[in-house]
């Protein structure tokens, strides 16, 4: 990404509902080290999930507004709950913070699941 417009210039176009977006570090699919970010359109917001991937293990953590958020859960397949679906600045504020290795913004909270 060369700018934070850019990134929301992207996320604009995720515009139907399904749409997907996923944005991660380079050489991520060779090294399998890195983090990376991924928004989906639900219809009436963003599903933004950040992840880490580390020696063969991706913690994903599903993301959303307040302490709620943390507890509504993240399991794959499983749509958002209403904590997780965030509108195009709270999703972009999220993947551009965590990409530039900021973690999370203040106000937001995440559930995590592990894949390894």
């Amino acid at each position: 990404m060369e700018s934070a417009s850019q990134l929301v210039t992207l996320i604009q176009l995720v515009s139907h509902e399904g749409d997907w977006l996923v944005v991660q570090s380079k050489g991520l699919d060779e090294q399998h080290f890195g983090r990376y970010a991924q928004a989906m359109y639900t219809g009436d917001g963003y599903q933004v999930e950040v992840a880490v991937v580390s020696s063969g293990v991706t913690n994903i953590w599903r993301i959303g507004l307040g302490l709620s958020a943390d507890e509504a859960g993240n399991e794959p397949h499983v749509g958002v709950a209403r904590s997780q679906n965030l509108c195009l600045a709270g999703a972009s504020e999220v993947m551009m913070s965590w990409l530039n290795g900021h973690g999370l913004p203040l106000g937001f909270g995440a559930a995590l699941h592990v894949f390894g």
